[in-house]
């Protein structure tokens, strides 16, 4: 009887062990599914948070540069000091990058060879660019072409869906991209010391990507905005 009871104790000892292990088991996943909940939740506001302050600068931006009797120069930077924070607004025509809807093609192929794109996935936009669809954002174009999402930011720097361009306005692009695209020329069928021609294209004196500096340092891209005229009042494009 000693040693049944014994079996008897040891069996509900083993049942009670098992339960605790599922419990402790469930709990880990609920609280691993919780953290990441958590993670995600504050992931959404620091998106948030963000996106908030891009549409007031842009906002902010529009009210300084907008055309009018007021304007100030877009080539002028705008200066915020906010929260012992030295934040700085540069203004970028989009007229000195490349329109990835419109550039020209071997423009397009140049930009992408700068920056190690596969050509099969240039290929891949270019045939989609073929269709009546056009490219909201730049970050779209990783997404068409069948590229990682950080080769979209990256191509950020360098070009536009706004301008309309088949080229760029040199004096007014980054000089890492008149750089990069001149060394890709010189490796073509086009020689020189200037960039060709064909890629050369006048600025839009209208339309400005935003990029944020703070403390000298660049901390994002804010996004595009358009100044305005012809009677047409000033108005934001896109906010990244």
């Amino acid at each position: 009887m000693v040693a049944r009871g014994g079996r008897r104790q040891g069996f509900a000892l083993i049942v009670v062990l098992s339960t605790l292990s599922i419990v402790a088991l469930l709990f880990a996943i609920t609280s691993s599914r919780f953290l990441a909940n958590l993670k995600d939740s504050e992931a959404e506001l620091i998106l948030a948070k963000r996106q908030q302050e891009n549409q007031s600068l842009a906002e902010l931006a529009l009210g300084v540069f907008s055309q009018g009797p007021t304007q100030t120069d877009p080539r002028e930077s705008l200066v915020i000091r906010q929260d012992n924070r030295e934040l700085t607004l540069v203004l970028q025509d989009v007229g000195g990058l490349v329109d990835l809807n419109t550039a020209a093609p071997d423009l397009l192929d140049a930009l992408s060879a700068s920056l190690s794109f596969p050509s099969d996935a240039v290929e891949r936009f270019r045939k989609w660019r073929r269709t009546p669809y056009r490219l909201h954002s730049v970050s779209d174009f990783a997404r068409v072409a069948g590229l990682p999402y950080e080769d979209g930011l990256l191509l950020r720097q360098y070009a536009t869906v706004h301008s309309g361009r088949y080229g760029i306005a040199p004096d007014l692009a980054p000089q890492e991209l008149v750089e990069q695209l001149m060394d890709s020329a010189a490796l073509g069928s086009v020689q020189g010391a200037e960039l060709p021609p064909s890629w050369r294209t006048a600025s839009s004196g209208v339309v400005f990507r935003l990029d944020l500096y703070e403390g000298g340092r660049f901390e994002r891209f804010v996004g595009v905005i358009h100044l305005g005229g012809s009677g047409s009042g000033g108005r934001i494009l896109e906010l990244y």
